[in-house]
């Protein structure tokens, strides 16, 4: 079978990409990438790939998707936004699928979250946290929290 598309050439059985190396993709440049713009770009050409990849290797792709990136996640920030952009997507166009069972990601989601939220929590209510130096009229220096 001759591929009609750039991806589905990518594809082609023996010597195109498979389901891992877009996964490797995914974590290299899409949440790990050095730059927004590599994120950003890396992400947009990763969505072009999950077409392309075999419908049933499309769930170990998801989970593999949310289980470990997801811990990594609230250390990276704001950087992965581009990440969670793509995980959506993935969700949006193949979520439905019966072979996507988004379902059985639903406890390591809720694991990371909670894992963030207290994380936050436990930095916000540090004791660095909130104090700044401050310099008086006399000269002196005090700790002020906030």
């Amino acid at each position: 079978a001759e591929a009609n598309t750039p991806e589905q050439s990518l594809f082609t059985p023996h010597n195109g990409l498979t389901s891992d190396d877009v996964y490797a993709f995914a974590m290299q440049f899409v949440l790990r990438g050095r730059t927004p713009e590599l994120r950003s770009v890396a992400s947009k050409v990763a969505q072009s790939l999950f077409c392309s990849v075999a419908s049933d290797e499309l769930n170990g792709l998801f989970l593999r998707f949310v289980d470990g990136p997801l811990r990594e996640i609230g250390r990276l920030g704001c950087a992965s936004i581009d990440y969670l952009e793509m995980l959506q997507s993935f969700v949006s166009e193949y979520g439905v699928s019966p072979s996507v069972g988004v379902g059985k990601a639903q406890l390591v989601v809720v694991s990371c979250f909670t894992q963030q939220i207290n994380t936050m929590s436990r930095i916000l209510h540090s004791e660095e946290m909130g104090v700044m130096e401050v310099e008086t009229e006399n000269g002196k220096i005090m700790k002020k929290r906030f």
